[in-house]
């Protein structure tokens, strides 16, 4: 269920005796835990923009009980209005976009419907979809999850914020964000999907899978939302893995990297949902690809070259050559936002650290933040047993985001991250047995990024594995958390990351 307030944002603008005005709908969840306006919110922005360009933006500090009055918007047609929630640090805490373009005119009342939510981000890749609150503070428990009955492989949400899209074995099925509740109608898949992508209209899911079958299965969301859905379309193609969706157009990356073993080449496909039968040959990616995203609004499409020293191309169009669009230093994921073209990259070896670099999709300079170097904690068991202190602290010798979400707050970009830690032998227990022995660490982890400091606002451990070499003084050892470090319940290795309003 969802909740309709109606606040008078704005007045169009106009000459003497007119009375044109624009009236803002927000669609909200009737649940108070998953409700974007609560307490926190001290103040509301209203932006409009038609054809690219702003037109229009406003803030107002929220007063319970009266109507916000946020000046004129110029009279235009095709404009879309966003609303953004921020707490008094400023914090983006609620966020909503409009659907459907509308016309501003100086002699009518326009309605104009916006559904907030809360950026909640949602991992998979384990027994249930993990849900984390993004809007909370290092400290706050911003952890949840949604019971599945299989494992998710895989999860997008729509653009318009409203669903939730999960997919794994089992088939495939919408969440509203309104309720966090899973739709029990499910579309059959042909196995555990290896990839999900949603268009930007919200009519078509598309999975690529590999086992038992290699190909996609095109899902038309709409007989889903029926609560009949159709069977899936499958279309065999060898070896698929990320796909991406724009302009009407499925992009496949065929034959990607596999095992970090570079070996082999990429092709790109180019589906036409309404004719999946109607595309052109695959193009050769002249390597092997790793990682592919769209814009939804050129249509073009955009993949790293994962063995060719961080190479990011474009593909203007199906059929289009592949033409160098970035180079960033081990490039591993790739998302559009806010007309910019996001690279996670990273660096190996002593100083290891990952980076994020952006630049504009019309073409400008390459912008790139450098992360810190993660550190995690082992503990010495005997000495936790014995209430000494036994931390040891390990930091990354490798690590990489292998998957990115930006925010719609264009502030903070939430990511998966594998990374790896080696220990050297440490102390002298006589004879030549180390105290602390040799030891390496594999963690996966969910991580939400600062763009202003670099720094991890959330961490959030999903797995850890650790080994040591037998023998020394210290001899049993387990995972400890890091400061500012979470962990769930129960470890897994991410597969997927949505975020309600994200751009990927």
């Amino acid at each position: 269920m969802t909740a309709a307030r109606s606040l008078l944002l704005l007045t169009a603008l106009a000459g003497c005796g007119d009375d044109g005005s624009v009236v803002i709908q927000l669609d909200l969840p009737d649940a108070e835990s998953l409700d974007p306006l609560d307490g926190r919110v001290a103040e509301l922005t209203v932006t409009a923009a038609a054809g690219g360009e702003q037109l229009f933006s406003a803030t107002a500090p929220v007063v319970v009980g009266e109507p916000l009055e946020l000046g004129q918007v110029p009279v235009a047609d095709q404009v879309r209005f966003e609303l953004a929630g921020a707490a008094a640090s400023g914090r983006v805490i609620a966020f909503g976009r409009s659907g459907a373009l509308v016309d501003v005119r100086p002699d009518a009342r326009v309605t104009v419907p916006i559904r907030v939510r809360r950026p909640f981000a949602y991992v998979a890749g384990g027994d249930e979809l993990v849900v984390i609150d993004a809007t909370l503070e290092p400290g706050q428990d911003y952890l949840g999850a949604l019971p599945a009955a299989a494992t998710i492989s895989a999860a997008a949400v729509t653009a318009d914020g409203a669903e939730i899209v999960i997919a794994g074995a089992d088939g495939l099925r919408l969440v509203p964000t309104a309720s966090h509740l899973p739709a029990t109608a499910a579309v059959a898949l042909p196995g555990a999907p290896v990839e999900l992508a949603v268009s930007d209209d919200g009519a078509w899911a598309v999975t690529s899978h590999q086992m038992p079958e290699e190909g996609i299965a095109l899902i038309d969301l709409a007989t889903l939302r029926a609560g009949s859905p159709a069977d899936a379309r499958f279309v065999p193609l060898l070896r698929p893995g990320a796909v991406a969706i724009a302009g009407g157009i499925a992009w496949v990356m065929l034959a990607p990297l596999n095992n970090l073993l570079c070996q082999g080449a990429s092709s790109i496909a180019a589906i036409p949902l309404a004719d999946p039968g109607g595309g052109v040959a695959p193009v050769p990616l002249e390597g092997v690809g790793s990682e592919l995203v769209a814009d939804p609004d050129s249509g073009a499409a955009f993949a790293i070259r994962a063995c060719s020293d961080g190479q990011v191309v474009r593909l203007a169009a199906p059929g289009a050559a592949p033409e160098l669009a970035a180079e960033v230093t081990g490039a591993t994921s790739l998302a559009v936002a806010g007309q910019r073209l996001w690279i996670m990259g990273h660096v190996d070896g002593e100083g290891a650290h990952m980076s994020l670099a952006s630049r504009p999709l019309a073409g400008g300079e390459l912008t790139e933040l450098e992360l810190p170097t993660l550190e995690e904690r082992a503990l010495a068991v005997e000495l936790e047993q014995t209430g000494q202190g036994g931390l040891i602290r390990l930091t990354a010798d490798a690590s990489s985001a292998f998957d990115m979400v930006v925010l719609p707050d264009g502030e903070h970009v939430a990511t998966l991250v594998a990374a790896i830690y080696f220990g050297d032998p440490a102390g002298d227990a006589g004879g030549g047995q180390p105290i602390v022995p040799g030891m390496q660490m594999i963690t996966f982890e969910y991580q939400l990024i600062e763009l202003a400091t670099g720094l991890s606002a959330q961490r959030l451990r999903t797995s850890c594995e650790l080994r040591w070499d037998p023998g020394a003084l210290l001899d049993d050892f387990r995972c400890a958390l890091a400061p500012g470090q979470d962990q769930t319940t129960a470890q897994f290795a991410p597969t997927d990351l949505a975020v309600i309003y994200g751009a990927r």
